[in-house]
């Protein structure tokens, strides 16, 4: 009966050995997941952070064109052209004018709307980075909380 229960015993400590070495398999599998997540989404967060500075970049030199095109020089031309596009006798002279008048008026357009399509590209980044780096603050939470387990 000894022999048995000592056997017992052998076989019921092989068990709780076996079943903790794949516990701790598992969590070590988890962790390396989870570490791969981590380094890719890392990669995920400098992409997305660059192209906001790059966005930024973009935007800045938007917003110098169009004070270009607000300048006072630039008015000063604008109103000449009126006054060619009103009051010249020359026909050819008055539909180069108001040719003039509406290209400058076009990239006014082109550049407000450019202008707004750069700051939703900017917002949407920035809202996809805050996103990425509450998932990649769980991500480190998980893999301590996995490592302090083991």
């Amino acid at each position: 009966m000894r022999r048995l229960f000592a056997l017992a015993l052998v076989v019921d400590h092989m068990n709780r050995r076996n079943n903790y070495e794949e516990r701790i398999e598992r969590i070590e599998g988890n962790i390396s997941r989870w570490e791969s997540s981590l380094s890719r989404l890392q990669d995920a967060i400098d992409r997305t952070r660059s192209r906001i500075e790059s966005n930024e970049s973009r935007y800045e030199k938007s917003l110098n064109f169009r004070d270009r095109l607000s300048s006072p020089s630039t008015l000063d031309w604008l109103s000449r052209q009126e006054h060619k596009a009103i009051n010249h006798r020359l026909d050819e002279v008055r539909r180069e004018a108001s040719n003039k008048i509406a290209d400058h008026e076009a990239k006014v357009r082109d550049v407000e709307q450019q202008l707004e399509r750069i700051r939703g590209w900017i917002s949407d980044d920035e809202r996809k980075l805050k996103d990425m780096r509450y998932k990649r603050s769980e991500l480190e939470c998980k893999i301590s909380s996995a490592r302090s387990s083991i």
